[in-house]
């Protein structure tokens, strides 16, 4: 194994499970009894992109319900290869959908996906946003007309 850094190793490693650059996995993966590094980094690479596509169908249900699940889930590998995550948050994940659905040509007789897919992100947005204080109504009181 060539002298590699730990970021190195690990650059190497999420560009391996999302096949971003051709690159011999045994340079970052070790062969192990049964298994040579390119089917160690499949497994990896089921979990992950398993994972997301799940954590995808969690934030999307209604979009999933309209698709059918086996649709979703083909359509979610597009995404997810195109798309990385960034974050260590599986709740930060799938921001981009609605943009990805709207190009997406196997959906291009149903426009109104990519509405219903940026009405769920934002939903998702607010149930995990910081709870703020309480709102106190008796303020509208205070408003006038040219206000509301």
């Amino acid at each position: 194994m060539p002298d590699l850094c730990l970021a190195d190793i690990h650059r190497a490693f999420i560009d391996g499970i999302y096949n971003m650059k051709e690159q011999d996995p045994s340079t970052f993966i070790k062969a192990c009894e049964g298994m040579d590094a390119e089917q160690a980094l499949a497994v990896y690479q089921g979990s992950v992109f398993g994972n997301l596509s799940s954590a995808l169908m969690d934030i999307y249900p209604a979009t999933v319900q309209c698709l059918g699940e086996s649709f979703f889930r083909a359509m979610a590998l597009r995404y997810l290869k195109e798309h990385p995550s960034k974050s260590a948050s599986l709740d930060d994940y799938g921001e981009l959908l609605m943009e990805f659905v709207a190009g997406f040509e196997p959906l291009a007789s149903l426009p109104y996906i990519s509405d219903l897919a940026q009405l769920e992100w934002c939903w998702h947005q607010a149930f995990h946003a910081k709870d703020e204080g309480l709102f106190e109504v008796s303020v509208l009181a205070e408003l006038s007309e040219e206000q509301y």
